[in-house]
């Protein structure tokens, strides 16, 4: 019995050597030694140097002796290796890693912010991580990643990290190497090194010059390869083109974020033709269509689901297509990207939308016929201008008390007069009439029967002196009146100056001076000749006046508002208005009349006499006179002459 538990001992005891000896074994083929994984990790470096005709002779050491770089590669324009063919030589630096699975075609490796202050002062790196795994059988696999380190990376990298203390590593991002080759890597390196002296990365870059033009450069992106086609997942440098020196200055590296573009879209939908100035811009997500920044149809990639959203009011010509547009795509399920068709879900609720879209569509048609009874053109442009004002609504409301006569809304104090008021549609506006006496309450204050029925009742006239005096009754429209109201009818309104004197009393004469001059800040404004004409049309009819007298100081301030209505139109004054400003210049006295010789001298463009002039005026006068169209004459005068 002893000796049979002895031998039994004995067996136990020598398997379990045998399992310490085959666990040993297993642990010794599965764990690499840091001088294996180091010389394994270069070998497979200088195997790809070694691919026939890759043109490439790689010098790097084994044993990590060198100084941040392990060695380097040297590149050749041909197979040859002559002296003749070498191109370059890139400084690499080789970092081997056992992993138990490989990566992808991205990893990270942690990088000593020593190491990297070093491959800036020899104007980069080519940096290699070698991932080795060993399977089942002992066999070693091995995958290699590249990051070409370049000094504007590198100097960002020092710049951002280097000043924090604690920071004493950066993490680099590679790529497989794979997915190019050891030429090319190596090639593209050196071209780019030399886009990139030092001497231009360590220039002040706190004066921001502005370049003519700019470039984008990769050099890992290819769109021809569909591993590396995402342009989202590369580093781009940005240069700026100096045409005094005709070279690239390196400017900034990073990552394409968004993609833009702007064209002119010729789109069908169910057999209607469109055309749209869109404006695309893409990311890694999704890809989003500004239709005019009137609609907005965003398409999530990889998805069929598309979203939608009508946006701003901008012109009734551009409502009116993209409503028809927008209900063609829901009623179609399809949207053309540029020649190619994508359908989409169909959501439950497009029912709902279609029936939204058409009846915004049926307000348009309704604008429509308001704008044309108005005389506004379709593609007038009317822009948002106060966020709690929807431009819709605001729209809405006119066709109710315009077309439809619903004018219980309508704020007027006195719904027993009649009067013309002002409608705010959006930055622009309509000046109406209200017609207390007819059926239709609303119409257009520049209709033919309202100018007749007006005029005859518009006087302007003096509480004090009982003065009295038939007038335009648009003298009566304020600056903002005139400058934003999209109806205004200038040939009626230069008509409603035909049957009176505008200059018979002084009365007249200044509601006459008032309006004409609102003409030409109306101009300022907008830059709308119109208003000039309207103006010289007016003051043109001084000379006609019974109270016109060729040497009065009223026929001087009229010349003065003819010519800054010319200066105005040309942008320069002629020879016969200098010699005409001269001569009046000569026949006003200078203290009597200041504010004469102020006008003078700006038209002139005297700088300091105009200065000398306006200082002399008192201060409500000074005042008053930024208020007047030669005010903005002086103000550029300043800006001119600094």
């Amino acid at each position: 019995l002893k000796i049979s538990r002895i031998r039994a001992n004995l067996i136990i005891q020598k398997i379990g050597e045998q399992r310490k000896i085959r666990m040993k074994d297993d642990e010794f083929m599965g764990k690499l030694n840091s001088n294996q994984i180091e010389r394994l990790a270069v070998d497979a470096v200088k195997n790809e140097a070694n691919r026939p005709f890759s043109g490439l002779v790689a010098d790097i050491k084994e044993g990590d002796k060198g100084v941040s770089f392990d060695g380097d590669i040297t590149v050749f324009i041909d197979n040859t290796e002559t002296v003749e063919a070498f191109l370059g030589k890139v400084q690499v630096q080789v970092k081997g890693n056992q992993v138990s699975k490989m990566s992808g075609n991205i990893r990270k490796f942690s990088l000593s912010l020593k190491h990297i202050k070093n491959y800036y002062k020899q104007s980069g790196v080519l940096l290699f991580v070698v991932e080795l795994s060993i399977d089942n059988s002992a066999n070693m696999n091995s995958k290699i990643f590249y990051k070409q380190l370049l000094p504007q990376e590198l100097s960002n990298i020092i710049r951002l990290y280097g000043q924090k203390k604690k920071q004493g590593s950066k993490s680099i991002e590679l790529r497989a190497l794979e997915e190019s080759d050891l030429r090319t890597v190596c090639v593209r390196f050196l071209n780019e090194q030399k886009q990139q002296p030092l001497n231009l990365i360590e220039r002040d870059i706190s004066k921001n010059v502005p370049y003519p033009e700019y470039e984008l450069r990769s050099l890992t992106y290819n769109p021809d390869n569909q591993s590396t086609s995402n342009v989202y997942e590369h580093d781009f440098f940005l240069y700026g083109k100096d045409d005094t020196y005709n070279i690239l200055v390196p400017l900034q590296l990073g990552r394409i974020q968004k993609i833009g573009s702007q064209i002119q879209e010729t789109l069908t939908i169910s057999g209607d033709t469109y055309q749209f100035n869109v404006k695309t811009t893409e990311d890694e997500k999704c890809t989003t269509r500004n239709f005019e920044d009137t609609l907005i149809l965003t398409h999530q990639r990889g998805t069929k689901k598309l979203t939608f959203n009508l946006t701003n009011f901008k012109s009734l010509t551009l409502q009116l297509k993209t409503l028809k547009f927008m209900k063609g795509i829901l009623l179609s399920l399809e949207v053309p990207w540029i020649g190619e068709k994508n359908g989409f879900e169909n959501g439950s609720d497009i029912k709902e939308y279609v029936k939204n879209i058409d009846a915004r569509y049926k307000l348009m048609l309704d604008v429509q016929k308001v704008f044309f009874d108005l005389n506004i053109p379709e593609d007038t442009l009317i822009e948002q201008r106060d966020q709690n004002k929807d431009i819709f609504d605001q729209l809405k409301y006119l066709v109710d008390f315009y077309l439809y006569n619903n004018i219980e809304r309508l704020n007027i104090p006195n719904k027993h007069a009649s009067t013309f008021f002002n409608y705010k549609i959006g930055n622009k506006m309509v000046v109406l009439y209200y017609c207390h006496s007819k059926k239709k309450k609303i119409v257009n204050l520049f209709a033919k029967e309202v100018n007749e029925e007006i005029f005859s009742t518009t006087v302007i006239a003096n509480n004090i002196t009982k003065e009295s005096a038939p007038h335009s009754p648009y003298v009566l429209l304020d600056l903002e009146s005139l400058a934003y109201s999209l109806n205004i009818n200038f040939d009626i309104v230069k008509e409603s100056f035909n049957h009176f004197d505008p200059f018979l009393i002084e009365l007249a004469s200044e509601v006459t001076n008032r309006f004409y001059l609102n003409c030409i800040r109306a101009f300022d404004i907008t830059s709308n000749a119109n208003y000039l004409e309207v103006a010289e049309y007016i003051l043109n009819k001084y000379y006609a006046s019974s109270s016109y007298e060729p040497d009065s100081i009223e026929a001087a301030i009229v010349a003065i508002n003819e010519i800054q209505i010319r200066v105005r139109k040309t942008n320069k004054i002629s020879e016969s208005d200098v010699a005409l400003l001269m001569d009046l210049k000569f026949r006003f006295d200078i203290n009597e009349f200041s504010s004469l010789h102020f006008s003078i001298n700006v038209l002139l463009k005297n700088k300091q006499e105009a200065i000398y002039f306006y200082t002399k005026l008192e201060k409500n006068s000074q005042e008053s006179f930024r208020e007047y169209p030669i005010y903005l004459l002086y103000d550029q005068l300043f800006r001119e002459h600094g």
